[in-house]
């Protein structure tokens, strides 16, 4: 469920909160690590475009298992496009305070949701 939401919300950011410029970039290096255009990065993908990007065929293949373990939410060993966003917004510029808000409020008005007010309030107060 805790993977389920945060994939939600970094979704949500990623395709409705960043600058046209950025969703662009992300797009454009998606498309040129997808080599073979099927709309998914395989972990061969992944490498060769680690080692294109100057990195060590050693070094690349254990970032891209590392990587996988993480971003592959799904478990195809391979990274979809939301998956891929998750794993390359940067910290600072996906998980800012109006963003949380933005996307915790999109996220409440899905019918018997689990962000409510009031709950886990005093563990995690937003403010």
């Amino acid at each position: 469920m805790k993977a389920k939401l945060y994939q939600a919300v970094m979704a949500y950011i990623g395709n409705f909160m960043l600058t046209a410029e950025s969703q662009e970039r992300l797009r454009e290096t998606f498309r040129a690590i997808d080599t073979n255009g099927d709309g998914v990065l395989e972990r061969d993908e992944l490498i060769e475009g680690y080692i294109r990007s100057g990195i060590d065929r050693l070094q690349a293949e254990q970032v891209v298992k590392d990587l996988l373990l993480v971003a592959d939410l799904n478990g195809d060993g391979k990274i979809n496009y939301s998956e891929f966003l998750m794993a390359t917004l940067k910290k600072e510029e996906a998980v800012s305070e109006e963003r949380l808000r933005g996307a915790f409020r999109m996220i409440d008005k899905v019918p018997n949701c689990l962000a409510k007010p009031g709950v886990g309030r005093e563990r995690n107060d937003l403010g």
